[in-house]
């Protein structure tokens, strides 16, 4: 997204996101709603993956990183829930 004037708007932009359909999505969708009150939903239907992924050792490498961050970047499930709730 890139802004294109002072009041923050930007031009038409397209994104995709999967979600499952459970309550916290619902709660996710509220906020992006709430900090995008123009956002246009449509429901896209995935079809799945036609492709195999390629096998991939970033999933070890990523699990260590973040095992190795500092206690400032570390945030508990409830403090995460609690700053969703607060966004809306």
């Amino acid at each position: 997204r890139k802004v294109t004037d002072s009041e923050g708007n930007c031009e038409e932009t397209h994104i995709y996101i999967l979600l499952p359909k459970d309550s916290l999505s619902d709660e996710l969708i509220d906020a992006i709603k709430h900090q995008m009150p123009n956002i246009k939903l449509t429901d896209w239907h995935y079809s799945g993956q036609r492709k195999k992924p390629k096998a991939s050792n970033h999933e070890a490498s990523l699990v260590k990183y973040i095992q190795n961050m500092g206690p400032e970047y570390k945030v508990s499930i409830n403090r995460y829930y609690t700053l969703i709730i607060e966004i809306k």
